[in-house]
């Protein structure tokens, strides 16, 4: 029955462990393939003369490369990889190609720790044999940012896999980028003397440091996360509250005063300053905001209307 399912799920054929089953598995393989629809036809991928040429240092034969590569289309543009190290050291921090291409073998270590040392801002793909692919991977493992395998038609992908293997190459760089970027951005929130809070557009506390928890009564700021802010705020100014967020999740800069009741039990005044944050890809609209507790001016002012009143 289990099996049954498997095929129901999209598997070819199921083979089940035990007794025969090495000599029921090619059979079993044949079947599948028998079965299996004939593939559609495609067209032959075809490049753009607009494509931009990839250029690439080479660590092994680049004659003999040149000679297996020679045709396909966008052609590549090869230097050997001690030439490509002479360009470095000649400009230091300069990338003189796009990929670096090294053909498995003996000196291949001595290659890669060549780049290295230069922190060339390239990736890194290994050319090797079908049989050595297990034990290549073994030995550099996730250092190298691609394999790939000499199968018979090695040559006629070899354009997409490098194209492929920089793309990744470039996405991963500016993934740690922007999460460095971010991780400096945190630290500085925590940093800043100033009540710092993100709300999403519905309301909910998404961020804050550690003087906003003190300040809305929590002893953490894990404590706020997930909180709708409008249940610290006084019911009597919710309505304006709520339109104060809408508007600044649309792109407005706006400040507002609200009577909260923190997470402590105690009544107090902020003052909210929120702006809009860039848009980012994938995240839904917030808002940034300052909150500064105005509770002993308003009493102040309180005090001073009532004084003047009275005098009159």
């Amino acid at each position: 029955q289990s099996l049954e399912l498997y095929r129901q799920a999209g598997a070819d054929e199921c083979v089940r462990k035990g007794g025969s089953f090495l000599s029921r598995l090619p059979i079993a393989i044949e079947d599948a393939i028998k079965r299996r629809p004939p593939a559609p036809v495609t067209t032959p991928r075809t490049f753009s003369p607009g494509v931009a040429t990839l250029r690439v240092a080479y660590a092994g034969d680049i004659n003999g490369l040149r000679a297996v590569v020679e045709g396909h289309a966008p052609p590549l543009d090869w230097v050997t990889l001690a030439d490509a190290l002479k360009a470095s050291d000649l400009q230091p921090g300069a990338a003189p190609v796009d990929i670096v291409l090294i053909e498995h073998g003996d000196k291949t270590g001595a290659a890669i720790a060549d780049v290295r040392a230069r922190n060339l801002d390239v990736a890194i793909v290994l050319l090797v044999e079908p049989s050595d692919e297990r034990a290549a991977y073994e030995t550099f493992g996730a250092s190298l940012d691609d394999y790939v395998a000499k199968t018979p038609d090695w040559p006629a992908r070899l354009q997409l896999r490098l194209t492929a293997a920089r793309t990744r190459f470039r996405q991963t760089r500016e993934l740690v980028t922007l999460r460095l970027r971010e991780a400096r951005l945190r630290s500085l929130v925590e940093k800043l003397p100033a009540c710092i809070v993100r709300l999403s557009a519905d309301g909910v506390v998404l961020a804050t440091n550690d003087r906003a928890a003190t300040l809305l009564g929590a002893s953490s700021a894990n404590q706020l996360l997930k909180k709708a802010f409008d249940t610290l705020v006084h019911p009597d100014g919710r309505e304006v509250w709520s339109d104060f967020v809408v508007r600044v999740c649309a792109g407005e800069t706006r400040s507002t005063e609200v009577v909260i009741t923190s997470l402590d039990g105690i009544e107090r005044t902020v003052e909210a300053a929120a702006v809009p944050p860039p848009a980012e890809f994938g995240r839904s609209p917030s808002l940034l905001m300052v909150l500064r507790d105005v509770t002993d001016r308003k009493h102040a002012e309180i005090e001073l209307k009532e004084a003047k009143r009275k005098a009159e």
